[in-house]
C-alpha cells in the first residue's frame, strides 16, 4: 500500500515521507465521494501555518517539547486483510486504541493527526508537532434532539481507565470558550489546547461522517414523533420507538425530575394499599384523574386543575403522594413541587412533565394572588407566559397536562379568569373526614414504595 505522500501544513503542498498517513489521490477521492472540497482547497487553510495558529491560542510551548519513544503507525498487514474501502488507507483509532467502545472501532484519525504512546493525541506534519491532548476523545454518535430541532454530538474520554460520555450541542463542541466550561466535568481540555482541539474534533466529524451512528434526545417527556411512528417520552426511557435515544436536561435542575421517575417498592403492597381506598369517591376520582394526561393530546382535550383544599392533617398531601406514586418518587422536591416556587419554575416544570400530572403542594405558601392566579390561567389554557431578548421572540412553551393541587382555600378565588375558573375542579375534604388510620397505613405503604411508574406500553 502506497502511504508515502502527505500535507504539508504550512502551504498545503506534497511532501514526501511520513508512513501511515493518508495519500493525496485517496484522500481527494474520499472527499470527491462525499461530495465535500479538500480541506486544503478552502481559502482558510490556504495560508494556514501552525507556529502563528499556536502562538495565537496561547499554547504552552513546553508542550511542543515532549517526545514519546516511538509512533505508533498503522499496521499495514491488519489492513490488507480486511475487506477493501477507501477508509483502508485511514489510521484507525482501534489501531491504536484495543480497548476502544465497540460503535468506535471503525472510526478513523483524520489527516494531520496521530495518537503516539501513552495515549496522546498530537497534530502532525509539521516540524514542531502540537499537543492537543492527553487524554483520547473522539466523537462518538451524532445526536438529534427532537424537542429542539438542534444537533449534538457525544463525546467520549478516557477517564481513571473508563470511557466516559458527555452530550454538548455542536455549538459548544466547535467554541473554544464553551468547550472550555467542560473541564470541570472531566473533559481534557483549557486555555492552552481549547482551539487544537476544536480544529481536531471538527475534522474528525468531516472525515468520519459516514460512521458515525445517529441517535436521538428529548428534552421534556410526554409524546413524540420519530419517522413518522409516535412513541411516548418518559423519564430515562422513549416508549415505543426501537431507536437510541437519551433524555438531555435543559436546565441541571430538571435531571433531578427524570430521575424520580423509577420503579421501586412492591407492586402488590401499592394495590393491597389502593384497594383500602375504593369506598372514597372523592380519592379514587383524583386517583384516576392521574392516568389521564397521556389521553389529553390524542383526545383533543384542555388541561384542568383538580385542588383539593380544607384544614390541615385531613390527607390532602397524602392523596397528592398516592397520585404521585403512578408516576414515580412521591415526595416534595422530586414529583412535587411546592406552590411557594416562582411561576417561571412552575411553568418550566408543566413543560417537562408534557402529558404527565404537575403536583403542587400548600397553595396558601404562595403568598402572593397574582402570582397563584397567573399560573392558574397559563396552567389552565396549555401556553407558558411568551417572552423575548436581544435576539428575538423565545418559543413559546406548551403542554398537555392535568394538575392537581393542595391547599386550605378555595384556589379560584385568587383569579377572575372566568376561562380557569371553569377548568378548575375543587374537592373539599377527600376522606370525608374518615381518614386517620387509612391515612397512617398509606403513609407506610409510600414511604416503602417511594413510586411506581405507569405501565404505558
Amino acid at each position: 500500500m502506497d502511504l508515502q505522500n502527505s500535507f504539508n501544513c504550512s502551504g498545503g503542498s506534497i511532501e514526501e515521507g511520513r508512513d501511515g498517513l493518508l495519500s493525496i489521490d485517496v484522500y481527494e477521492q474520499i472527499m470527491k465521494d462525499l461530495g465535500e472540497t479538500p480541506y486544503y482547497q478552502n481559502e482558510e487553510y490556504k495560508n494556514f501555518n501552525l507556529e502563528e495558529f499556536l502562538k495565537s491560542s496561547d499554547n504552552d510551548q513546553d508542550s511542543n517539547k515532549l517526545e514519546p519513544n516511538f509512533v505508533i503507525g498503522v499496521n499495514n498487514d491488519l489492513m490488507s486483510q480486511r475487506e477493501y474501502s477507501i477508509y483502508d488507507d485511514y489510521a484507525r483509532l482501534s489501531d491504536f486504541l484495543p480497548n476502544l467502545p465497540e460503535s468506535a472501532r471503525a472510526f478513523v484519525l483524520p489527516p494531520g493527526f496521530e495518537i503516539k504512546v501513552g495515549n496522546i493525541t498530537w497534530f502532525t506534519n509539521c516540524k514542531n508537532p502540537a499537543l492537543v491532548s492527553y487524554q483520547p476523545l473522539f466523537i462518538i454518535k451524532k445526536v438529534s434532539n427532537i424537542d429542539t430541532e438542534d444537533e449534538m454530538l457525544q463525546l467520549t474520554f478516557l477517564k481513571d481507565e473508563a470511557w466516559k460520555n458527555i452530550t454538548l450541542s455542536r455549538e459548544e463542541v466547535l467554541s473554544q470558550s464553551r468547550l472550555q466550561k467542560y473541564s470541570s466535568k472531566g473533559l481534557p481540555v483549557n486555555s492552552g489546547n481549547s482551539r487544537i482541539l476544536v480544529h481536531f474534533l471538527a475534522s474528525f466529524e468531516a472525515i468520519n461522517e459516514p460512521l458515525l451512528p445517529r441517535a436521538y434526545s428529548y428534552s421534556s417527556f410526554g409524546w413524540k414523533s420519530i419517522k413518522d411512528k409516535q412513541c411516548f417520552a418518559l423519564g430515562n426511557k422513549l416508549i415505543g420507538a426501537d431507536v437510541d435515544a437519551e433524555f438531555t436536561p435543559i436546565a441541571a435542575g430538571e435531571k433531578q425530575y427524570s430521575e424520580a421517575i423509577i420503579v421501586k417498592g412492591s407492586i402488590e403492597n401499592w394495590k393491597a394499599g389502593i384497594k383500602k381506598l375504593t369506598s372514597f369517591k372523592k380519592v379514587m376520582f383524583v386517583f384516576y384523574a392521574a392516568f389521564v394526561p397521556p389521553l389529553l393530546q390524542i383526545l383533543g382535550l384542555q388541561n384542568f386543575i383538580i385542588h383539593l383544599f380544607g384544614e390541615s392533617s385531613i390527607g390532602k398531601t397524602t392523596l397528592l403522594r398516592i397520585a404521585a406514586s403512578i408516576w414515580g418518587k412521591p415526595m416534595q422536591g422530586e414529583l412535587i413541587l411546592p406552590w411557594s416556587s416562582t411561576n417561571t419554575a412552575i411553568e418550566m416544570a408543566v413543560s417537562l412533565f408534557n402529558c404527565m400530572v404537575l403536583f403542587l403542594d400548600d397553595s396558601q405558601t404562595n403568598r402572593s394572588k397574582k402570582n397563584v392566579s397567573d399560573a392558574i390561567y397559563f396552567l389552565a389554557n396549555s401556553s407558558g407566559k411568551g417572552r423575548g431578548d436581544k435576539r428575538g421572540s423565545q418559543k413559546l412553551a406548551k403542554f398537555k397536562s392535568v394538575i392537581l393541587s393542595t391547599g386550605e382555600g378555595r384556589i379560584t378565588e385568587t383569579t377572575e379568569w372566568d376561562g380557569a375558573k371553569t377548568r378548575t375542579i375543587e374537592l373539599h375534604d377527600p376522606f370525608d373526614g374518615q381518614n386517620t388510620d387509612v391515612i397512617r397505613n398509606l403513609e407506610k405503604v409510600l414511604e416503602e414504595k417511594k413510586g411506581k411508574k405507569i405501565p404505558i406500553n
